[in-house]
């Protein structure tokens, strides 16, 4: 995980009034060494460190169920949709 405080092209574009989001497959990892807890708040996670908003996965497509992430926190793939409405 980007340690957070460290500049990203996501913070630089929040300095200029921008928004930078990500969407899909995570690869810089979640929370820490001790790895997340999908029940609870996911911090740090990508929009520490300047992306949002956010929807992404972070595991590979072959955990069943697949968990999504929006913002700070997980779901499971049943509760897509209510992910796409995303908090600004």
């Amino acid at each position: 995980m980007i340690q957070t405080g460290t500049p990203t092209l996501a913070t630089l574009l929040a300095a200029a009034n921008y928004k930078a989001a990500v969407i899909g497959k995570w690869h810089l990892g979640l929370v820490g060494p001790k790895g997340p807890d999908w029940n609870g708040v996911l911090k740090p996670c990508p929009s520490d460190i300047g992306f949002d908003p956010c929807l992404l996965f972070p595991t590979t497509n072959d955990r069943v169920p697949q968990v999504f992430v929006s913002g700070k926190s997980s779901f499971k793939s049943g509760a897509i949709g209510s992910a796409l409405c995303w908090r600004s």
